[in-house]
């Protein structure tokens, strides 16, 4: 970095007017010679500098991305245990809801059970009646209603 001495001594007007002297000349080129030199070797510490942070970005990049791979890797070398596991789990769900799910299966099938029976108790008194009826209808009719319908019923 330049002093303030430095940056005025630029600003200055050196000499007197005119065409600037061979050696003024001289001095002058030598001090941007080495005030580039300086910059030339700070900018070389900072490229360096650029340098290392990129090789150490690519390189944990290039861990990270091994890293990812590998537990893909792993994740998918254990997917059929994990997928036999799953429907073990799921076997075993099943057969705890099962014990369950049967009583209540055998709660409503014995419900049903007890409301056809209900349905049976009344209705078979009525059916047997209707039956009596019938046939009692039939031995009222008269003797040969009767033979004449026995004997459509037997037919030609």
């Amino acid at each position: 970095m330049l002093r303030l001495s430095e940056l005025l001594e630029r600003l200055r007007p050196s000499g007197t007017p005119g065409a600037p002297t061979e050696g003024e000349q001289q001095r002058r080129h030598e001090q941007q010679e080495h005030e580039i030199a300086a910059l030339t070797m700070m900018l070389r510490g900072f490229e360096a500098e650029a340098d290392q942070l990129l090789a150490a970005g690519h390189a944990e990049a290039d861990r990270l991305r091994s890293e990812g791979e590998q537990r893909a890797h792993a994740i998918r070398a254990q997917l059929p245990d994990r997928i036999a596991i799953a429907r073990a789990e799921a076997v075993q769900q099943d057969e705890q809801r099962g014990p369950s799910e049967i009583t209540d299966v055998e709660r409503d099938a014995e419900q049903e059970i007890a409301r056809i029976g209900a349905v049976a108790d009344t209705r078979i008194p009525q059916l047997a009646d209707a039956v009596v009826a019938t046939i009692w209808s039939t031995l009222v009719a008269s003797p040969g209603e009767v033979d004449a319908k026995s004997d459509q019923e037997d037919g030609p």
